[in-house]
């Protein structure tokens, strides 16, 4: 056991677009050991046994769940998706700029929700919508929203209510203070 959680530690290090197949595998070895000690050790007390094949069955599906992961992961960090690949990371790149001039930038959250930054660029097809920790360059979200997805509503204040829409839900953010910088095409 020690050793394939070894030999993932180190597949999860290199550049090697199958690591995540490692994970998996090693999730569906943890899973089929626990099963296999279940039927092999004498259980006292019937707890003792639905604890441990609980157990197993929990790392059984997460192995599942990561082969999944691991394909999309290995599919798309295949050469035939270099082109997209060196698109996205241009395009994170310049979200992640502060200094852009198109990139719209506005701060929010909470104690609960945590405090973010969101950057959007208007990509002429859509919106690319980066969201960051609050004072950090580093990106924890990044989607693509169509056009009509985010709308942005003026305030008497001179501030910015914006509204993204996914799947049926909208995100109100408001108040938000975007210096003047929407252009009129996109307020409603």
């Amino acid at each position: 056991m020690s050793a394939s959680a070894l030999l993932a530690l180190v597949a999860l290090w290199t550049e090697w677009r199958y690591k995540l197949y490692v994970v998996a595998a090693l999730c569906l070895v943890f899973g089929a050991s626990g099963i296999l000690w279940q039927y092999q050790e004498a259980h006292k007390r019937p707890m003792d046994w639905f604890y441990g094949s609980g157990l197993s069955l929990m790392f059984l599906y997460w192995g599942c769940a990561i082969v999944v992961t691991a394909h999309r992961y290995a599919v798309v960090n295949g050469d035939s998706w270099r082109e997209e690949r060196e698109q996205v990371d241009a395009l994170i790149q310049r979200v992640a700029r502060r200094s852009e001039p198109d990139v719209l930038e506005f701060s929010t959250g909470n104690f609960w929700r945590g405090y973010w930054t969101y950057r959007l660029y208007n990509l002429g097809t859509g919106w690319l919508v980066a969201r960051f920790k609050k004072g950090s360059t580093k990106l924890v979200e990044c989607r693509v929203r169509g056009l009509s997805e985010i709308v942005f509503h003026p305030e008497a204040s001179g501030n910015w209510n914006v509204d993204v829409m996914a799947r049926g839900k909208t995100t109100s953010f408001r108040d938000v203070d975007l210096s003047g910088k929407v252009p009129q095409a996109y307020v409603q």
